[in-house]
């Protein structure tokens, strides 16, 4: 058993070095695998702990860079990168810094991400189950395709954000008492005036139906009011969800814009950076230019040097020769410097627009963000003109439980 975990512990460490240049072996020996873990079944999760960080997440171009400008690809939970196991089950990782951490197409089990910090990370694809994302940095997630079931979502800023991603919300997960309202209001067996509407009441609700009537409010005895006042709160609610849902749909949309945007400005800057390189290159060849033409300039004051001390007419004739062909050779290097120096002028003007382009994509990016910010308002508002409806609606119930009980 000892030969199967030494050797599984080697396997690590040639995969790490494999998957990122810049680990070296301090850093293999900081990844440490339990002597309790499953590592005989590679389908079992491997509990990981923590290697010495070498990339760190860059928010503007939604990269995960060390300082060379190198993308990582670790396998640590303390940096941004990619992770190779495809299921990881019981990590605590609450007030962790998880920038940019890849985590798509894995299957995680009760982990707890609470208050950690997990901006541009990407949860593509993969399956959720008791996950704890309260009070997690969500801000530029992906969690496109992913689902997630059993776990505690009844937070409604979390299922909020979590719903904004992208993600599906699947079975055995506890919802906001506002949604799950909602979805009873709503649902076609709603009924104001038979018993089982009553179920959104808590008992003690119920038990405290005199304590908690509205004094101001008329008393409604007609069961057909009672009927037609909760279907006008139906409708506004529905109104009201319905909206909610746009302001969604609104915010997906502005979120894919900025998505583009950070595309067009990840190319703009790759561009960039490749005019750069040329401009550098450039610069270098004027300079060997210049040189060249200092030191065509000194061959010929030699050679008029020569020409004057000579004192045979063959000579002279050879030294006017050497001189009319570096002369020619110095017309060609201007002419060639000239036409280098236009190139750069042309880059730098691109270089230019290229600023200018990044700077209103920035600026774009920014004004988006904005809109999301208000919408995230305007929702935020709706919701609670939603609830104030459905408390009103649960003062009819109330009535209605009245009248029940008296007939």
């Amino acid at each position: 058993m000892m030969y199967v975990k030494y050797f599984s512990l080697i396997a690590l460490s040639v995969s790490l070095i494999a998957c990122n240049s810049e680990v070296d072996m301090e850093d293999v020996a900081q990844k440490i695998i339990s002597p309790d873990s499953p590592i005989d079944n590679p389908n079992e999760p491997v509990p990981i702990t923590t290697i010495k960080p070498s990339f760190s997440y860059d928010e503007t171009n939604s990269e995960c860079l060390d300082s060379e400008g190198n993308i990582g690809n670790n396998m640590g939970f303390t940096e941004c990168g990619s992770l190779l196991d495809t299921l990881y089950s019981e990590i605590e990782l609450s007030n962790k810094n998880l920038q940019g951490i890849a985590l798509q197409e894995k299957d995680l089990v009760n982990i707890n991400f609470l208050g950690t910090d997990l901006q541009g990370a990407t949860f593509d694809e993969s399956k959720l189950s008791n996950v704890n994302f309260l009070g997690a940095n969500l801000e530029d997630s992906s969690f496109k395709d992913a689902e997630i079931n059993d776990s505690d979502l009844s937070e409604l800023q979390v299922y909020n954000e979590l719903l904004d991603k992208g993600i599906h919300i699947g079975i055995n997960n506890e919802l906001p008492s506002l949604i799950k309202e909602i979805e009873e209001v709503l649902s076609d067996e709603f009924d104001i005036i038979s018993k089982e509407a009553l179920s959104i009441d808590s008992d003690r609700n119920l038990a405290s139906d005199e304590s908690d009537s509205d004094p101001d409010s008329e008393e409604i005895s007609d069961q057909k009011d009672l009927v037609q006042q909760s279907e006008t709160l139906r409708e506004q609610i529905d109104l009201l969800t319905a909206e909610i849902s746009a302001i969604r749909q609104e915010m997906k949309h502005k979120k894919t814009v900025i998505k583009d945007f950070k595309k067009q400005r990840k190319l703009h800057k790759k561009e960039y950076k490749e005019y750069k390189k040329k401009v550098s290159k450039i610069k270098k060849s004027l300079k060997k230019l210049s040189e060249a033409r200092k030191d065509i300039n000194q061959q010929v004051r030699d050679l008029k040097s020569k020409l004057n001390a000579a004192n045979n007419k063959k000579d002279k004739k050879k030294f006017r020769a050497m001189i009319r062909s570096l002369k020619n050779e110095k017309k060609q290097n201007l002419k060639e410097y000239k036409s280098v120096k236009k190139d750069k002028k042309l880059l730098i003007s691109q270089i230019t627009t290229l600023r200018s382009k990044l700077k209103e994509l920035l600026a774009s990016v920014k004004t988006e963000r904005e809109h999301i910010k208000n919408l995230k308002a305007k929702r935020k508002s709706t919701q609670k003109d939603l609830k104030a409806e459905l408390k009103k609606l649960k003062k009819l119930r109330k009535k209605a439980h009245k009248n029940i009980a008296k007939n």
